[in-house]
């Protein structure tokens, strides 16, 4: 009986990854979830064909999920640890791809959010207040510092076009 439980247990948590981010972009992120993007993230690191830009945005829905997991969670401990442990995948995806706009601007909310919900900030990762400057885009400061102006998915699809966000200064001539 014990073996067939457990079956059913690690059954439950089998999701398809396109299953993972459907949950996810409905709210509905648990553990299942995340799993199931970790398994997805060990999957292409394991593939030495696999594009870079994959792998980036894995990092990037894994560090989202935990954020939104973080979000939602009333207990500072265990907040505090995921927001902790999505700023380090989102760091892993900048590593890869240094001005990523939706990495910058993810790493930006998970402090936010951090700083909001722990305004002492001691409880940071290595020793690193909750109050440390989200990191800037070698391309364009100003990206960086609007990230909040406009709605996520917008801005998600402006960064992969390559394209600033909407209310930055255009050029003249």
């Amino acid at each position: 009986r014990l073996c067939a439980i457990l079956l059913l247990v690690a059954e439950a948590h089998a999701l398809s990854y396109g299953d993972a981010l459907r949950l996810a972009m409905e709210g509905k992120v648990d553990d299942s979830v995340i799993i199931s993007m970790r398994d997805e993230q060990k999957r292409l690191q394991q593939d030495s064909a696999a594009d870079v830009s994959a792998l980036v945005n894995v990092h990037i829905n894994i560090g989202v999920a935990l954020l939104n997991k973080a979000n939602s969670e009333p207990d500072a401990h265990k907040f505090n640890a995921l927001y902790r442990e999505s700023e380090d995948v989102l760091e892993q995806a900048l590593s890869m791809s240094p001005s990523h706009f939706t990495v910058i601007s993810n790493i930006a909310t998970v402090r936010k959010n951090r700083s909001i919900r722990n305004p002492t900030g001691n409880d940071g990762p290595s020793g690193e207040s909750a109050f440390s400057p989200p990191p800037e885009s070698p391309k364009s400061k100003h990206q960086a510092a609007t990230a909040d102006s406009m709605p996520y998915e917008e801005s998600t699809r402006r960064a992969d076009r390559g394209q600033p966000p909407a209310d930055a200064p255009r050029r003249r001539g």
